[in-house]
């Protein structure tokens, strides 16, 4: 495709109008509606191409990256974006007063990470967090100020892997606090929906303070899913090297900490 094509594709994508977030803020246009997803092509570029775009800061995705409002998105993908999100918002309810989260804006950050935190495999599912924060951060989001696109991209950015709050610190605070926490909750949301199951979680019970977390399960459900024991257990390890505890507990009894 020319890049007057993806340039024009990438101005009507623009100029779409999708169904509003619930609750979001007058004229913001939800980046993600029941059937479709922001998603960005890059069909008709070379893999040459799309590694340099991704490895290079000085890169401008807007003018080869055409926004798709065409296809619909995997509908696994979707459902497992609705589930992260739900235990997300049910954790963040949670701890919402014991980490200054009460702020409306931060359940709409969380939810919008949680529905887009796989984004990036449309680029390449190799530190698929990476790119999707990359695509977030330089991406046209009609109905978004700077400081929320920059939010977004680094709770994504953020989600997996090795535990990196590269950027965090330059949000404007009271966010480059609050989003250390928020990013902890999508961790631990996209961790205990591993494998897509479609397995409901059982009743968690979370409590927080400063940069602690604890983790409450019923008992013996850590033993009858060992995968998801051995997940928490990385993440604590994780969550440490940057200054932060997560505890977890099986009925009355410390699981891990």
């Amino acid at each position: 495709m020319p890049l007057s094509e993806l340039k024009n594709s990438r101005k009507d994508c623009s100029a779409a109008v999708l169904p509003r977030i619930g609750g979001a803020l007058p004229n913001r246009t939800s980046i993600v509606s029941a059937n479709h997803a922001i998603s960005f092509s890059t069909t008709s570029v070379s893999a040459s191409r799309k590694k340099a775009l991704v490895q290079s800061s000085s890169a401008v995705p807007a003018a080869v990256l055409a926004c798709s409002l065409s296809r619909p998105s995997s509908s696994t993908v979707r459902r497992t974006a609705a589930r992260v999100e739900a235990t997300a918002l049910e954790f963040l309810g949670q701890v919402a007063g014991s980490w200054d989260l009460d702020d409306p804006q931060a359940e709409l950050a969380l939810k919008w990470a949680a529905r887009l935190h796989e984004i990036g495999l449309d680029v390449a599912h190799s530190g698929y967090h990476r790119h999707g924060a990359y695509l977030l951060e330089n991406a046209d989001l009609p109905g978004f100020a700077r400081e929320e696109q920059l939010l977004l991209a680094r709770l994504v950015g953020a989600h997996r892997k090795k535990l990196s709050l590269a950027g965090v610190e330059d949000l404007i605070p009271p966010w480059d606090r609050r989003a250390i926490h928020l990013i902890m909750l999508l961790r631990l949301s996209v961790l205990l929906h591993r494998g897509r199951t479609t397995t409901a979680l059982p009743p968690i019970e979370l409590a927080a303070r400063a940069r602690t977390l604890e983790l409450r399960f019923p008992a013996r459900w850590l033993k009858d899913h060992p995968l998801s024991a051995e997940d928490l257990q990385v993440e604590i390890d994780n969550l440490r090297v940057q200054g932060l505890k997560l505890r977890v507990y099986s009925g009355n009894r410390a699981a891990a900490a």
